[in-house]
């Protein structure tokens, strides 16, 4: 693989480090749903009883990622993601930094002091992480299709906001965690 279609692949899996992630939006996307309500965030992104008007988004991506599970090399593609993954983020050292990088970016936003800030934050970490592998996955086996779905939710991200659920309209339900400060 080259080394550019390699940074494409794994841009959305190495995301999660970036500046961006969870920062907040200030240009809001279009045909999306904000709400400001952080338990209803996370009402939506994990539980199967949800308000009226709400579908469940565990069953929303679900469906998304099942053409990439039966793929018949989704588990050479997902090791190799996963292998470039561990490589790029290195050894315990690399961590450390990357921790130190976090709390100073914390800072800058005027979150560090925000426990609910973090304790959200955490909460979440490993559904967005899961969300961002997929899409890397989606790149990797169907490459760049820009009016998809993966795409868009991407987008999301890179945004500031996460996505958390899906409406009765199919639009997708965002918090903006810059409504925490």
């Amino acid at each position: 693989m080259d080394i550019n279609k390699k940074e494409f692949i794994l841009e959305p899996a190495l995301f999660i480090d970036c500046d961006k992630y969870m920062s907040g939006a200030k240009k809001i996307i279009t045909n999306i749903e904000v709400i400001d309500d952080q338990h209803l965030a996370l009402q939506l992104l994990f539980e199967q009883e949800v308000p009226n008007g709400y579908g469940i988004w565990s069953d929303f991506f679900s469906d998304l990622v099942s053409s990439i599970i039966l793929d018949k090399n989704y588990k050479f593609f997902q090791e190799e993601i996963t292998n470039e993954v561990r490589l790029i983020k290195g050894n315990n050292s690399k961590n450390s930094i990357r921790e130190r990088m976090k709390y100073l970016k914390l800072k800058k936003q005027g979150l560090i002091k925000d426990e609910s800030y973090r304790e959200f934050l955490d909460e979440i970490s490993d559904e967005c992480s899961y969300m961002l592998s997929m899409i890397s996955l989606n790149r990797y086996i169907n490459d760049f299709v820009e009016d998809s779905i993966f795409e868009k939710i991407f987008e999301i991200f890179k945004s500031g906001m996460i996505p958390c659920g899906i409406n009765k309209d199919n639009k997708i339900v965002v918090f903006n965690p810059s409504l925490m400060k």
